[in-house]
Order: structure tokens, then sequence, then C-alpha cells
């Protein structure tokens, strides 16, 4: 029990294994091997340290945006009674007032002014729904989901339109005439370019403890009065005040007949503020960046409107102005993150790139045992193959006496990697089983040595003599026999031995 528990151990613990390696000097390989490596440690250090800050980490911004409106436009069409003699302010043409992240600006406007809950004729554009020729025609009660109202069972002739009869309704009259002002093509609000929004952006990024606002600490009041964004200014490119026209006119996507269209009929524009932030350095120089886009794509339903009207009532009648505004709604969305510093994400990212060298020498590998010229004998020079023959003639030894052992050893040694018939044995490696094979030897002038043989790629050392040819494929051990004196005396230096059982089996050493 105690040898086999010393065996074990000396098996386990004891021992060492290390790979072969083999240097091949080649001007080719060398320059590939060395290119490759060349390339992954660029990556490593381009791209993923210093492009992708692969030293620092990071946290995403958290961010809360207000927006002011302001701007003054007069318009003075005494010709038309639904627009007249006016002023509107940014109470008129911001509508809603506040919104979350956004704002819309009234560009145009269809008015339909002094409307009361009362009957009238439906809307000319719904005829295709509500033309009648009779009463019949006009159910009662009858609402539909594109009307104005609900029906009276009533056939009118229209005022609006000569020759057409259509259906009589009860709702909010008189009904909308959805013709813009100054007619296709012409702007209303000829000043809205003009007019300014104030973006306050507050963000912060909670794992650093840092809180940052687009309003700068060098920025005054006296600046902010008069500064307006311009993106080719070393300080007005930080400005939070901007003009609506020069977010249409910097806006990418966004051409000259596209701006123009945007004016008339309404659109949809984003505003993206982002911040890339280095804690590494000064707090101060986080500052964001502005981009603007268009949001329309495509020429069928373009534009932006809705409807909301003003009530009021007068001499006892509720009434209301009815407003169908054209305009612009601008979207403002924050993006960023902020990085510093972190052993933890330099160690990580420095050894999982530096680990890609392997690649170097898979890829060389590949090239020189597949591909090169020499490739059969770089293929025997790393390769150590064992033929089942060689096996045979291991086993057989053990039966025969001492000509048996040198016939089996001269066979061994003429049969190795680069022997005259390595290639044709080549089909016996695949069905091979590998074992580990330890030879001894004694060494005259030197005391007793033991040298391991390899086989299969792996070399095994022992401090005792060997007591054993060991397989690995699970059979019992065959036990050496330790040669007479005469015997060991007669042997040369480089063919010595332990005999197994009734011969021997033969190793070699180089004196």
């Amino acid at each position: 029990m105690a040898s086999s528990v010393k065996k074990f151990l000396s098996a386990t613990l004891f021992e060492y294994e290390t790979q072969k390696v083999i240097a091949i000097s080649s001007y080719k390989i060398g320059l590939i091997y060395r290119g490759i490596q060349m390339l992954i440690v660029t990556y490593v250090i381009g791209w993923v340290m210093l492009r992708e800050k692969g030293y620092q980490s990071f946290e995403t911004v958290v961010s809360g945006v207000t927006t002011k409106l302001k701007g003054l436009e007069y318009t003075n069409f005494t010709e038309i009674p639904s627009i007249g003699d006016r002023i509107w302010d940014v109470a008129d043409w911001a509508v809603p007032p506040q919104m979350n992240s956004a704002f819309f600006v009234t560009t145009n406007v269809v008015i339909t002014k002094n409307q009361s809950q009362t009957t009238c004729e439906e809307d000319k554009d719904n005829k295709w729904h509500a033309k009648c020729s009779s009463d019949s025609d006009c159910i009662k009660g009858h609402v539909h989901g594109l009307g104005w109202g609900v029906r009276t069972g009533r056939c009118l002739n229209s005022t609006r339109e000569e020759g057409l009869r259509i259906c009589e309704i009860y709702g909010w009259c008189p009904t909308e005439q959805d013709v813009l002002p100054l007619g296709e093509g012409k702007i209303l609000m000829t000043r809205v370019q003009n007019f300014t929004v104030l973006i306050k952006n507050s963000v912060e990024f909670p794992k650093f403890g840092v809180k940052r606002r687009n309003i700068l600490s060098n920025m005054g009041k006296n600046y902010l009065r008069g500064c307006n964004y311009r993106p080719d200014h070393e300080m007005d490119k930080y400005c939070p005040i901007f003009r609506l026209g020069d977010i249409i006119k910097y806006g990418q996507a966004i051409s000259p007949e596209t701006a123009k269209q945007v004016w008339i009929t309404g659109g949809m524009v984003a505003i993206d503020i982002h911040w890339e932030c280095n804690f590494d350095y000064d707090e101060e120089e986080c500052k964001p960046d502005y981009k603007f886009r268009n949001l329309e794509d495509g020429h069928v339903g373009r534009g932006w409107n809705f409807r909301h009207a003003y009530h009021y009532v007068e001499d006892g009648v509720h009434r209301r102005t009815l407003v169908k505004a054209y305009g612009i709604q601008f979207f403002i969305s924050v993006t960023g993150r902020g990085g510093k510093f972190d052993v933890l994400n330099f160690t990580m990212n420095l050894g999982s790139g530096l680990a890609l060298l392997t690649l170097a020498t898979v890829l060389c590998d590949i090239i020189v045992l597949n591909i090169m010229r020499k490739r059969k004998k770089y293929r025997q020079a790393k390769i150590d193959k064992v033929k089942r023959k060689q096996i045979e003639r291991a086993r057989s030894a053990r039966g025969g006496g001492a000509e048996d052992e040198n016939q089996s050893a001269a066979a061994a040694a003429a049969e190795r990697p680069g022997g005259a018939d390595a290639d044709a044995d080549d089909a016996d490696l695949e069905s091979a089983p590998s074992f580990r094979l330890h030879v001894g030897a004694r060494i005259p002038g030197n005391g007793a040595a033991n040298f391991g043989s390899l086989v299969g790629g792996v070399s095994s050392f022992t401090d005792e003599p060997p007591r054993a040819f060991v397989p690995r494929d699970g059979q019992s051990p065959i036990p050496y026999m330790q040669p007479s004196g005469s015997e060991a005396a007669s042997e040369s230096g480089r063919e010595r031995g332990w005999r197994a059982g009734s011969g021997e089996l033969a190793g070699e050493l180089s004196d």
C-alpha cells in the first residue's frame, strides 16, 4: 500500500512537463510572425487603449432639459379677415408653452373665428362621404368619424361649391376651410427664422459625483444677452441660445428645398446634445457638443400640424376660435458618457489584448506546416510520431533475448521521424495508442544516472532507477531487471538498457 502511494505521488507531484520548442530560421516566416504581432500590438494600443479608452471605467449621463422661447411677429393682412392686423408673441406661436424635451414653433396657420355649436353644412372637403341628393341620404343622428358633427337629416345646397348638395350637421359652425391664408408655397410668419430658444441642460455622472451644465461657468449675463450659437466660433459654439433659422441651416440632411418647405408646412427636427467627458483631466473641460438633424424623409404626409382652440363666452353664447397650426416640432435628445482611469479595466483590457498575440503563433504554424515548400521537413521536426510497429516490437522484446533486443532497437532507430520509411508509416499513427516510456541507463564515471526517453512528445525524468515499463492503455506494468556487472561493462556508451522479463528494452543516451 505504501509503495503504491509512493509511486502515485512520484508520478503526479514530482513530475514536470514542458513544451518542445522548435526554432525555424526563415526570413519569410520571421517577417510574417513579427508583422502579425505588430498589427495586434497596434490594435491593442491604438484602438483598445487610446481610441476606445480601455484604461477607463465609464458612466452614462443622467440629464434634464428645459427650453425658453423668444420672438415677436407682426402681420398686416386686413384683406384676410381671419388674420387681419395682428401681433404674434411667444404665447401665440409657442403652443403648448412647455413640453418634455421638445418645443413647437408655429410658422403658418388656418384660423376659423367665431365658432359656436349650431347647425351648418358639412365641410365640402368631406363631400366624399357627406354628398347627398335628398334628405334620405343624410341619416339623422349619424356621426362620421372624419366629419365635423352629427347629421340632422337634411340635405342642403353648398355655399362653398356651386352645384354641390351636402348634408347638414350640428357641431361647431361654421366649419373650417382648410386653405392656407397666403396660398400654397407662402409662409405667414416671415420673422420666425429669427426667433430664439434658450436650451438649459443639466447633466450628472453619479458614479464620479460630477454635475455639469451647458451654461458654462465663464458665461456671464452680458455674454448670454448677446450670444447666438455658431459652430465655427471658439466661444459661441458652446452658447446655449439658438436662432431657429440656424438650427435649420446647420442641420444635417436639410437641403435648401427641404428647409423652405419646412417653414411653410412644418416638419420635425432633432437637436442632439452629446457630452463626452474625460475626468482624468479638469472637469471644466467637460463641455457639450450640438448636432441638428432633419427627421423627415419621404414625400407623402410630410409636414407637421395640429389644431387647438381659444374658448370664450359672448352674449351668453359659448364660442371659440379654431386654429390649425403648421410648424416645426423640435425634439431634444441628450447622450453622453464620462470616463476615469480604472486599474481593473486597464489590466483586463491589456491582458485580453496581449492574449491575442497567440494568434501570431497559430497563424504561423498553419503557414509553416501546410503552405511553405519545406512543410514536410518542418512537420517532421515539430511532431514526434510513434508507429504501431514500434509498439509491437517493444512488446515482443519482452519474450526475446539480447539478439531480439538489439534487432528491435535498431529497427526502432531506423523508423524514427526522418528515417527512410517515416512517410510510409504515417497511416499507422492514426490508430496507435499513446503511452509513456521510462528508460534508465548507467553512465561510467558519473555514478548512476537515469534518463527519460521522449515518446509521443512527453519526457519523464525520475530520481530512482526505473522499475517498470508502464503502458498508457491500462495494462499491467512490466518489471525491469538490472543487468549484471559483466553485462553492464560490456555495453557501449550509446546503447544500454534494463532487461524486461527474459529480454531487454534498449534506450539511447548521448555520450
